[in-house]
């Protein structure tokens, strides 16, 4: 059997079948108190698990309202709780510890099972007569898929552990996120577009300018297309009246060329 070690679980996973009420409120809120100052409780609860992601309290129900007072009061700091996890291999034996503890005073009677109807006053459950039980043979052996099925188990719950954690991270940060106001990211959002357009339109109104500039330069520049006429009628150029001012341009270059090389 592996070393007992309590694990850290979230109060919000965890139910008890014993009502609040049953409890104290000034006393659940001084136990939640200090265990806010001691980051954690001295006594770790039980808890027999009911899914992958969710438990129930089996001793130590006082503990887990406190738990839940000092979430109330801290809700980041006062998120996680210790506690005993019952396995199939240590079950038996520390629903053992429990049952001696309760008879020495140190817990509340509690049922160890969760009743089939809701309970106004809880009722202990005894655990079975000594000659009930079916001895265990100390010389059994464990047979090499037995100890595959113990590797899995402690490979789940260490993926699990991991699990809960991210979860928790993303959990805070979704509740951090919320608390901002979504209205002001949204108008700066806004803000930061209208900037980049504004932007947008400066440079293309600039190089607009810039080409209606250089176009009518263009056309302001040298002689006129009645005054290229004129140079390539008087050249003895033909086929001229339908030329746009660069093709008479190039014309008469090219007469120019080939009249200085006879």
């Amino acid at each position: 059997m592996k070393k007992l070690l309590p694990s850290l679980v979230a109060v919000k996973k965890i139910t008890s079948s014993v009502p609040r009420e049953s409890f104290s409120e000034l006393k659940l809120e001084q136990l939640g108190k200090l265990s806010l100052e001691a980051s954690g409780l001295i006594n770790p609860i039980v808890l027999r698990r009911t899914s992958m992601q969710s438990y129930e309290v089996v001793d130590g129900h006082f503990e887990y309202y406190a738990a839940v007072k000092a979430k109330e009061l801290e809700p980041m700091k006062g998120e996680m709780i210790p506690a005993f996890l019952l396995e199939p291999e240590n079950e038996e034996v520390l629903l053992e510890q429990v049952k001696l503890l309760r008879q020495v005073g140190n817990q509340a009677v509690i049922p160890l099972n969760p009743p089939a109807e809701p309970a106004v006053n809880p009722i202990p459950v005894l655990s079975k007569p000594e000659g009930d039980r079916q001895p265990i043979d100390p010389t059994l052996e464990l047979t090499p898929l037995t100890e595959e099925i113990k590797q899995l188990k402690s490979v789940i719950q260490t993926l699990e552990s991991n699990l809960n954690s991210r979860v928790d991270g993303l959990t805070r940060k979704i509740e951090r996120l919320q608390e901002k106001d979504p209205i002001l990211a949204i108008e700066a959002l806004l803000q930061q577009q209208f900037k980049g357009l504004q932007q947008e339109l400066k440079i293309g109104k600039a190089k607009t300018s810039a080409k209606r500039s250089v176009s009518e330069n263009t056309k302001n520049s040298g002689p006129t297309v009645k005054q290229l006429r004129d140079i390539a009628k008087n050249m003895g150029l033909k086929g001229i009246t339908k030329m746009n001012k660069g093709e008479l341009i190039n014309i008469i270059e090219q007469a120019k060329t080939q009249s200085s090389h006879p």
